[in-house]
């Protein structure tokens, strides 16, 4: 066996340790299933980096969506996604993005729309982009494929270089402010067909732009000077999939994949003309495939690339400006990489981003050293964000849920008991940022309630499956409207909604005068204090004896924390009484329940986690049984004879807890999914249904997914993430 092969092996054993904890997904315990229900798109085939000081602004195409969005990714991890297109056409392919240092650093982005044939421009408005004025650049026939920025050192203006399809030709657009709300293309290349795969990079005061013509096989590197209008040119035969970087002298080095067999080959200039130059091989045959690079901190060449047979993802270091003896490094083994990845440098460390097909998400490897000699990886981004999740379930125990995605709220519902399939459907709210209520009433009609345009709606659905309904606002508007809500049902039906004004620190109930709420009366339950630091937070609320609800919060002041509870003096909410039942500072919710002699139960989780009872409906008194908490305990569910169940998550774990009796004396703790991830972390919603079964959804806080555990036989369980 060659020494090579040994080197390799040893690599590819060391990964498979590296890979196997850093980039699993969650999975699923004995006895449950995990079904994705939201948060988890198809992107990463077109995806682009914008590199700044301290962070990478990331642009990705969602497939399923047609539509691009934007990303901060702080290091290895990407945070909210920015809608920067519409969805339900098809834009934001062959995407590239840069930084204007005119601009403060602030990105744009270049970008296909297929369905008009359109060169497009994102125009970043903050450092982050979280807002961007579209530009169309060129609309004549069918331009914007295959896109590269590079911006001007000495004024600043973005250059975009783009394919134009229809003609076959390489052209490049030219800003002609650093918004680029003005500007014009010019003819780089019109032989044969060329443009495809562009990429662009200043070295010096000149600008290189490397691309392929399909018709002779060929790599072209051209080259010019401002104001860019006319080129040189050279070419190297057999060359596809250009990367291009320069040194600290100003010297292009470019890297592609050789034809024949498939190695990867360098070109490094020896002078700002590229009239000599050294080549040189860098990996070995079939390795070479869509490489990417990056400067190391002292200068020398990094270039990932992958293993077509295999799929795996390769690298090669240089240990030297020469680079004679290339370092193979293996980032990732998994049949599921592709060739398209970006590098690029946080902190003097260099940092890879790259798709799994298998996934259809975008995965990062974080050099740890300076030549990267070890690394770290993770799951960066897999899709639009979701958080808020609530879970209710219909009679017949399919589960539906209600979320929050783009600031609007969202219905999901399972098909079957075990959730095989889902629909989801988009409520006609906005500007929500809340965790969204959700019951089902006992006609089978889903009804949720959630903060919208600063004050809060309820969702009548019209049927059994929500294809229609009607909207009915709740609390009126305002900025501090509605900053909270909850919702209990009535036996009949009937909503009971719970609000806030926030600023006011009021508390109100409505109160449905039907079962789909078409008209009610606002009700104050409380007028709490409001300065001095103080707010009110972890809300519940239940439908107690004689149809008089019950109200749980916490009241937070610079003096410390109170439990309060309300209960309403009749059905109608016409006055509450409100008093406080303990001082245990509680910092995540309230879980509340209703026991069948009418006391409510509920969990402390906090300094303290205890299962409290109240002695009577009106709480007198509070009897405190200290309980073991692992996470976060946000729902409380109670079973025959009483007894609680609560889910609670945390880092890298979730789980349900089933108590053995009324006090929760004892208790079972069932693991529900582990996540090895550790930026992971879960919180969730418990419901049982009336065959006595526990489901539990859970909102994962690193990626934003929503993911529903469900208890399954053990003919039907399959572990992993289904």
């Amino acid at each position: 066996m060659s020494i090579d092969r040994v080197l390799r092996n040893l690599l590819l054993a060391l990964m498979l340790i590296v890979s196997s904890t850093s980039l699993a997904q969650p999975a699923a315990e004995p006895g449950f299933v995990l079904r994705a229900i939201d948060g988890d798109n198809d992107l990463g085939e077109h995806f682009a980096m914008a590199q700044q000081a301290n962070a990478n602004i990331g642009f990705f195409y969602v497939a399923d969506q047609g539509r691009l969005i934007s990303s901060t990714c702080f290091g290895q991890s990407c945070g909210e996604a920015y809608p920067m297109t519409g969805p339900g056409a098809d834009r934001g392919r062959y995407v590239s993005a840069a930084v204007r240092p005119a601009l403060n650093n602030r990105p744009l982005a270049a970008y296909y729309d297929a369905s008009t044939g359109d060169l497009m421009m994102l125009d970043c408005q903050d450092f982050n982009c979280s807002s961007a004025i579209e530009r169309t650049l060129e609309t004549a026939g069918n331009v914007g494929q295959d896109t590269a920025i590079a911006v001007d050192p000495a004024t600043g203006l973005p250059l975009i270089a783009f394919y134009d399809a229809g003609n076959g030709d390489l052209r490049l657009y030219r800003c002609a402010t650093a918004v680029c709300d003005s500007g014009s293309s010019v003819l780089v290349n019109g032989t044969n067909d060329r443009g495809h795969n562009a990429s662009m990079v200043f070295a010096g005061s000149t600008l290189w732009i490397a691309y392929e013509d399909r018709t002779s096989g060929e790599l072209i590197l051209a080259r010019s000077s401002a104001p860019y209008t006319t080129f040189a040119f050279s070419t190297q035969p057999g060359g596809v999939e250009p990367t291009l970087t320069a040194d600290a002298s100003g010297f292009l080095d470019m890297v592609w994949r050789e034809t024949t067999a498939h190695t990867l080959q360098r070109q490094r200039c020896l002078n700002a003309t590229c009239s000599s130059a050294n080549q040189s091989t860098l990996a070995g045959a079939g390795r070479g495939y869509r490489p990417s690079s990056t400067r190391l901190a002292n200068g020398n060449l990094l270039v990932a690339h992958y293993q077509a047979s295999t799929g795996s993802l390769l690298g090669s270091v240089c240990p030297d400006l020469p680079c004679g003896t290339p370092q193979a490094l293996v980032f990732n083994v998994s049949a599921g990489n592709t060739g398209k990845s970006v590098m690029r440098n946080a902190a003097g460390l260099p940092l890879l981003f790259f798709q799994d097909t298998i996934r259809a998400d975008v995965r990062s490897t974080q050099c740890t050293t300076a030549a990267c000699s070890a690394f770290t990886q993770r799951v960066s981004l897999n899709g639009l964000p979701v958080h808020g999740v609530r879970l209710a379930l219909r009679p017949d125990g399919r589960a539906v849920m209600a979320y929050i995605r783009e600031r609007q709220p969202w219905l999901a519902q399972c098909t079957d008991l075990t959730c095989s399939s889902v629909t989801r459907s988009v409520l006609p709210g906005f500007n929500s940022d809340t965790r969204p209520a959700l019951a089902v009433r006992p006609d089978n009609r889903p009804v949720a309630y959630y903060a919208s345009v600063g004050g809060s709606a309820l969702f009548d659905c019209s049927n059994a499956g929500c294809s229609s309904g009607d909207s009915r606002a709740v609390s009126g508007s305002g900025n501090f409207t509605s900053t909270i809500i909850e919702m209990a049902l009535r036996a009949d039906g009937r909503p009971v909604l719970l609000y806030t004004v926030s600023n006011l620190n009021d508390v109100f109930v409505f109160d449905c005068s039907d079962i789909n709420c078409s008209s009610g009366t606002q009700r104050l339950l409380a007028d709490e204090p409001t300065g001095n630091g103080t707010f009110l937070t972890h809300f519940a609320i239940v439908i107690g004896p004689g149809n008089r609800p019950i109200v749980m919060y916490s009241l937070v002041s610079n003096s410390g924390r109170l439990q309060r509870y309300a209960r309403c003096s009749d059905s109608a909410c016409a006055a509450a009484s409100v008093i406080t039942i303990g001082t245990n500072a509680v910092y995540y919710a309230n879980p509340l329940a209703l026991r069948s002699d009418g006391r409510p139960a509920f969990i402390e989780s906090g300094l303290n986690n205890n299962y409290a009872l109240c002695n009577n409906a009106d709480c007198t008194a509070v009897t405190r049984f200290p309980i073991g908490i692992a996470g976060i305990a946000r729902s409380l569910v109670l079973m025959s004879g009483d007894r609680p169940a609560y889910e609670s998550g945390t880092t890298g774990f979730a789980s349900i807890t089933a108590c053995e009796d009324d006090t929760c004396s004892s208790a079972q703790q069932r693991a529900v999914l582990i996540d090895p991830n550790p930026l992971s972390g879960y919180q969730g919603s418990l419901a049982l249904s009336g065959s006595g079964t526990l489901l539990a959804a859970f909102e994962e806080q690193s990626l934003a997914d929503v993911i529903l555990a469900v208890p399954v036989p053990d003919a039907l369980f399959t572990s992993g993430f289904e």
